[in-house]
């Protein structure tokens, strides 16, 4: 049991350095991408400008998701994560990882619609409000998961007698 714990460690480990490779291939495309804009005409040069930062908006939220997988299954992982408050956490970071991915990208979509017509408005804010949609979804499901009492650590019998002593000294 222990060599499958070890595989998928190594697996999720394996996946998390292939998401930031990729996303640093799309920051070097990005990159690329500008210096070309800059030798053309104004109007190709901000349509490049924007596909740029929606790349760069991309390799981020790579760079997050591989963090966060890292993080969750690779350095923190725990026998019994399955309790309410890592459940909350762990899908509380995800969501906001997205959230702030799919968001940015209705941002970039807006910005180039803009330039174009009204009617390519549409896909643009619809985006925008899945990722409002999220937010929502993600609020309602805090406020009915329950939490649990988080018991801190090796303070609290420590803590009363200590602010019970504090009282107790004189003060000049």
């Amino acid at each position: 049991m222990k060599w499958l714990l070890f595989l998928t460690k190594v697996f999720y480990a394996f996946i998390g350095v292939v998401l930031v490779g990729i996303a640093m291939l799309l920051l070097g495309y990005a990159l690329s991408e500008v210096f070309n804009a800059m030798s053309i005409d104004s109007h190709r040069a901000t349509n490049e400008l924007l596909n740029a930062i929606g790349i760069v908006v991309i390799s981020t939220a790579l760079v997050d998701v591989s963090k966060f997988l890292v993080e969750e299954e690779v350095i923190n992982k725990r026998r019994s994560s399955s309790s309410p408050r890592e459940i909350r956490r762990s899908l509380t970071k995800f969501l906001s990882i997205i959230t702030i991915a799919v968001c940015m990208e209705a941002l970039v979509f807006i910005f180039k619609a803009g330039k174009t017509s009204s009617a390519s408005l549409i896909y643009p804010t619809l985006l925008l409000l899945a990722g409002v949609a999220v937010v929502i979804g993600l609020g309602v499901f805090l406020r009915v998961v329950p939490r649990e009492k988080i018991p801190h650590a090796g303070l609290q019998h420590e803590e009363p007698k200590l602010l019970h002593q504090s009282s107790r000294i004189n003060r000049p």
